[in-house]
């Protein structure tokens, strides 16, 4: 979890807070010096210089947790926690959410479909295992899986390391593209997710 500032800049997790001994969240007066405690952040931190918070003053307002917060702008997601990439609608990469891999933890098996098979939106495709569960993943989109990332047989890990990178499970193309409007903007997941 991480604190955000007025300006809603996330500077200063939990542990760093109680490592520097700061007050807890909502507790810090108006009048707080920023300047001080940027000192502290930078010193523990090792950095030259501050980091993202801007202004002499941090007044905490709000808690977020920033990795469940990872959502790139360009993809496009479902409630389920999936995601595509529909930059190249005859092969747009599908995956889980950076906050979905979190949930599940470590990532041990993924069982993908047929190249070739046809998938409609909502509908099952693939399971995947963790230490945790085994859960489906559901397309959230229509079309013919077109890839698969076959890579992940051998390394599922790559699901909890880079899941909008080298996790992306299988690619679709998209058999009506109108779908992608129904699903939530990296924005709009963000703030689901909050």
């Amino acid at each position: 979890l991480g604190a955000k500032t007025e300006y809603g800049h996330p500077c200063l997790s939990m542990n760093l807070r109680a490592s520097l001994n700061l007050p807890e969240i909502g507790s810090l007066p108006s009048s707080t010096n920023g300047e001080v405690l940027l000192r502290k952040v930078r010193k523990k931190l090792g950095l030259t210089e501050n980091p993202i918070c801007h202004g002499a003053i941090i007044r905490f307002v709000d808690c977020v947790s920033i990795q469940s917060m990872n959502a790139p702008d360009h993809l496009h997601f479902s409630e389920s926690h999936e995601w595509v990439d529909a930059t190249t609608p005859d092969a747009a990469a599908v995956g889980i959410s950076d906050h979905a891999q979190e949930e599940l933890t470590d990532v041990v098996y993924l069982e993908l479909p047929a190249v070739g098979r046809v998938v409609t939106k909502g509908e099952a495709f693939a399971v995947i295992e963790s230490v945790k569960a085994a859960n489906d993943i559901y397309a959230p989109v229509s079309g013919e899986i077109v890839e698969v990332n076959s890579a992940l047989a051998e390394s599922p890990e790559a699901i909890n390391e880079d899941p909008y990178g080298t996790g992306w499970m299988v690619k679709i193309k998209l058999s009506d593209p109108a779908e992608l409007d129904a699903l939530m903007t990296g924005t709009s997941y963000r703030e689901h997710l909050s």
